[in-house]
């Protein structure tokens, strides 16, 4: 059945049971005053989910250069992720970070298990551990196999480990490919003084990052705890009051031992 004549259909049915028509142009033409001010009590997850709607949603939200829509992604971070207060580096934009944090998934592979308790903030990677510890590696590695010279390893991102620098390699090559792709010796030292300084952001906001997290896990872990205290003492008087529930010949209908051994091994 063609397109028309399907619509048509459609357009019959919707008469006959007298469904209202709707103009589905008539939201997305929304005013971009008024979908801004609408964008700002969304959580993360929704406004991801809005920039899939349609090219003109997504060119809403997807721009990193307008300032209203860094806007919209900064307070929905400060409303519904307080833990995540920290900004993100220059060379991320307030959308790419909060899909770091929000979306699930290994950034290198299949692995869907991953989620924000994965991301390594010194290379703000989300990873699995096979795939984040098969990517490490060490200066002479980037010098040797990837001809990667001293000036560009320098301020590339890194974390230490007793000493020992340690770099993430797909990070050092997407970078060092950017670097080669400058013609102008200009443009490559800005380059260069622009990932030194992205560099030392990371290196001065990762402790931050890591405490606010572990805030937050600690948070998380102990609301768990108050959830599962409640629903321990709503088993508890519940299950006292079916000890006292009695038979017609008067006798008791529960045995008691048995049902606190059932309170014992569910909470």
């Amino acid at each position: 059945m063609s397109k028309q004549k399907k619509s048509k259909l459609i357009h019959t049915e919707n008469q006959e049971k007298n469904v209202p028509l709707i103009n589905t142009n008539s939201f997305v033409s929304v005013p971009p005053e008024i979908f801004i001010d609408v964008c700002k009590y969304l959580p993360p997850i929704d406004l991801l989910s809005l920039a899939q709607v349609c090219r003109l949603f997504n060119a809403y939200l997807a721009s990193d250069e307008s300032t209203s829509t860094q806007l919209i992604w900064r307070q929905s971070r400060f409303n519904f992720l307080p833990c995540y207060s920290v900004p993100p580096p220059d060379n991320f934009s307030e959308r790419e970070y909060l899909r770091l944090i929000v979306e699930k998934g290994c950034q290198r592979c299949e692995n869907r298990r991953v989620n924000s308790y994965w991301i390594n903030w010194s290379f703000l990677a989300r990873c699995c551990c096979r795939c984040f510890n098969t990517n490490l590696c060490l200066k002479e590695t980037l010098e040797q196999d990837y001809n990667i010279p001293h000036k560009v390893i320098e301020v590339l991102p890194t974390r230490s480990t007793r000493d020992i620098s340690i770099y993430f390699k797909p990070i050092a090559k997407k970078i060092y490919r950017q670097y080669l792709e400058l013609s102008d010796e200009k443009d490559k030292l800005l380059f260069l003084e622009r990932q030194r300084k992205i560099r030392s952001q990371l290196e001065t906001t990762q402790s931050l990052r890591s405490a606010n997290e572990i805030s937050h896990k600690n948070s998380m872990a102990l609301n768990a705890l108050r959830q599962r205290e409640i629903r321990r003492e709503a088993i508890k008087q519940r299950v006292s009051a079916m000890i006292n529930e009695q038979k017609e010949d008067g006798s008791l209908k529960w045995n008691a031992k048995s049902c606190m051994a059932v309170v014992e091994k569910k909470t």
